[in-house]
Order: structure tokens, then C-alpha cells, then sequence
């Protein structure tokens, strides 16, 4: 069938592809184990703008995760997928290759490191206050901001309303006036 014999043709385009990356990650690892690459951070990536990843072990870890998740966001531009699917696999592999950050880990991150022992480890156990607590108040999912310090009506305002029409793509919630005087045109946000 056409499916199968496009499904092949990917396949095998995909392992040749798979290949050369390799080979281009391997001989960049020695780059990096000899000194001599020069893998680095893209100017806005504030992750690596500590002083302590200059140091030659860390230094070291943060080009070779550079050179890996470079490599692996490259290889979706060379397997002629179509543009909906090539932006899906780059967004994917982009969730895969940030989340293997090694500034998400304690154990390969030196300015975590650095703050557990500055800290006497009272970092990590806020960090693990603040697990616990996404854990039971935010459905698992790791908190953007931390909301103790909020009181509705006390610190956050609060204007009541109700919605007016409810669409799948949108609410239309219309708000009472808090002031005697109000506008005669609606501002819709």
C-alpha cells in the first residue's frame, strides 16, 4: 500500500539521518573531553550564566547537553516532514530535551549544589515542602507561584460577575460596576 511504502521511506530516511547525528554527537564529545568545542549557550539562556559552570568538569556537562539537544531539535528539519508535523516533533522533543537539563537535577547542577551546602541543606528541604505541596494543591504539577501569600479580596481583587456567553474557544463574563458612574461602551479583554 502507499502508506507502507511511505512509512518504509521514512523509516529508513529517519535511521540514516539517526546515524549521521550520532556520529556528529560523538565527534563533538571529544571536542568537548579534549577542551576544544565551542558549544555554548544561546546569550538568553540564563541557565548556565552562573560563574560556577565555568569550571572545567561543569563546563564540560553543559556542552555536551547543548550539543545534544542542538542535534536533536536539527534532525526534525532533516526528515521532510510536513510543517504541522515537523513543529509538533520540534515542541516534543523540545519538552523532552529542557526537561533533561542537567540544571533540572541536584545532583548535575552546581548552583543547586552550591546553595544546598551554603544552606546546610535547608534548600532541599523547601523543595521538598514545595513538592509536597504541589503535590496535594496543584494536582501534582509544579507551582508557578507560590499562592500563600494571596487572599481573594485581601491582597487579590475581586469584582463580581457572572458569565454571559459560553463558547468552546472563549467565557464573555460581565462584570458589575464598583463605582456609581460607568461608561456607556462595554471594553471587551
Amino acid at each position: 500500500s502507499p502508506y507502507a511504502r511511505a512509512t518504509a521511506t521514512f523509516a529508513a530516511a529517519g535511521t540514516v539521518v539517526m546515524a549521521a547525528r550520532t556520529a556528529e554527537i560523538v565527534a563533538e564529545d571529544f571536542r568537548i573531553l579534549a577542551g576544544t568545542s565551542d558549544v555554548a549557550p544561546d546569550a538568553k539562556d540564563r541557565r548556565f550564566s552562573d560563574p560556577v559552570w565555568a569550571n572545567p568538569v561543569w563546563h564540560r556537562l553543559e556542552q555536551a547537553y547543548l550539543s545534544r539537544r542542538s542535534t536533536l531539535l536539527r534532525t526534525v528539519d532533516e526528515l521532510n516532514l510536513d510543517t504541522k508535523s515537523a513543529a509538533r516533533a520540534r515542541f516534543g522533543l523540545m519538552q523532552i530535551a529542557e526537561a533533561l537539563s542537567p540544571t533540572n537535577a541536584m545532583a548535575t547542577n552546581p548552583v543547586a549544589l552550591k546553595k544546598l551546602a551554603k544552606t546546610n541543606g535547608r534548600s532541599a528541604v523547601a523543595g521538598l515542602r514545595q513538592l509536597r505541596f504541589d503535590a496535594r494543591h496543584n494536582r501534582g504539577l509544579p507551582s508557578q507561584v507560590d499562592t500563600r501569600p494571596f487572599t481573594m479580596g485581601g491582597n487579590i481583587a475581586v469584582t463580581p460577575g457572572a458569565v454571559v456567553r459560553r463558547e468552546p474557544q472563549f467565557e464573555l463574563i460581565q462584570y458589575r460596576p464598583a463605582t456609581g458612574t460607568v461608561k456607556s461602551r462595554p471594553v471587551v479583554v
